[in-house]
């Protein structure tokens, strides 16, 4: 069995200004951890986490709905 059976070929990515929810919920969907963030160019950003929307938003009391990837 090769590991290449388990490991996704496309990344998934979100808008930089799109919402943290929209970013969990496009997570959930596709069953990932984490997604990267391109600007309106397509030009990759940066890279958000679910341990990022733990960390830097939920525990620090931020609005999800409200704060950007």
């Amino acid at each position: 069995m090769s590991l290449e059976r388990f490991c996704r070929k496309e990344v998934a990515i979100v808008q930089a200004n799109d919402t943290v929810v929209g970013a969990a919920r496009k997570m959930q969907e596709i069953h990932v951890g984490a997604v990267g963030g391109v600007d309106r160019a397509g030009r990759p950003v940066g890279m958000l986490t679910d341990r990022d929307i733990a960390c830097r938003v939920i525990a620090l009391a931020h609005a999800p709905e409200h704060t950007q990837a």
